[in-house]
């Protein structure tokens, strides 16, 4: 069920992006790719503008609109690879969906990296994360679009971890960051990007 939020999908959306890759072009922040990703209840207030009474409540807001946007859903159902980046430069759809995957990571009391997510989901299913690694690689060609095109989003490339390989060289069939029969990788993954 729909539930109000003190900030739409949209704007959180281009806020989290603004917020966590946004640099001035020409700056020597510009230049330096994104690494980690500390999404913290405190980061994701800031990211937010400060609009919310705590950060709790923000990092609730941010979960409720995405809640709102899975609706009973499966997660891969709505968030899939679209296989290439639109030419006219619009904010990738995935991206409130690739930070609620590490706030799952970061913010929950289960054991599990699924059983987070799942939890954060709220929809009742168990949610496939397998589309994430193509949809992590995505924001990535997103944001290098952006700098090569010069669109009005000033920001700085992210640098993924290296998918696994295999032993004869060949990329694993589980990929990464979230290899759905691997959760234990996923939360390795997501705490990479989350430190």
């Amino acid at each position: 069920m729909w539930q109000r939020t003190q900030l739409s999908f949209n704007e959180w959306t281009s806020k989290l992006v603004q917020y966590f890759f946004g640099a001035p072009s020409g700056s020597a922040e510009y230049g330096r790719p994104v690494r980690h990703l500390a999404v913290t209840n405190s980061e994701i207030m800031h990211a937010a503008g400060n609009v919310h009474a705590s950060e709790d409540a923000a990092r609730q807001d941010l979960i409720t609109v995405f809640r709102n946007q899975l609706q009973t859903d499966q997660f891969s159902l709505i968030y899939r690879p679209v296989g290439s980046c639109p030419d006219h430069l619009e904010l990738p759809q995935s991206v409130v969906a690739l930070f609620i995957s590490l706030v799952a990571a970061e913010y929950t009391t289960s054991q599990t990296y699924r059983t987070s997510f799942d939890e954060i989901c709220g929809n009742g299913k168990r949610n496939d994360t397998a589309t994430l690694p193509e949809l992590w690689e995505e924001l990535q060609k997103w944001l290098e679009q952006c700098r090569a095109l010069g669109s009005d989003y000033s920001v700085r490339s992210l640098l993924l971890p290296p998918r696994r390989t295999r032993s004869d060289g060949g990329i694993s069939p589980t990929r990464w960051p979230f290899p759905s029969r691997s959760a234990l990788i996923a939360t390795r993954f997501a705490r990479s990007l989350n430190r």
